[in-house]
């Protein structure tokens, strides 16, 4: 088996939103590994929000995987200075420079 591991990065994380359902998510390429097949891989996200007071769901939930990218979907709470609430934003990502950290054990052959 290889272990391959990686980062999305603080400024490279492309996030998309889906305001309806409140929630944001990313596509993380994962194909430079060379699986085979699907891969275990686990997440973490990470970032530099400092004003924010944050609880998120759905970082270490990997969605949509097969040898090549997975998905990321991230909902939750999220209150600025505890007097807004409101789902995740691509703007709030971007300026807390959020990413999803990974690593995949997988196939190679």
């Amino acid at each position: 088996a290889k272990t391959c591991a990686g980062s999305t990065g603080r400024d490279t994380t492309t996030w998309f939103e889906n305001r309806h359902h409140r929630f944001i998510y990313t596509i993380v390429d994962i194909s430079e590994c060379g699986f085979h097949s699907t891969p275990v891989i686990t997440t973490a996200l990470e970032g530099n929000t400092r004003n924010w007071h944050t609880v998120t769901s759905g970082a270490a939930s990997v969605s949509r995987a097969d040898k090549d990218s997975f998905m990321i979907f991230i909902w939750g709470y999220l209150a600025y200075h505890s007097s807004q609430t409101n789902g995740p934003t691509t703007l709030i990502a971007e300026e807390g420079q959020w990413s999803v950290n990974w690593i995949a054990v997988g196939y190679i052959c």
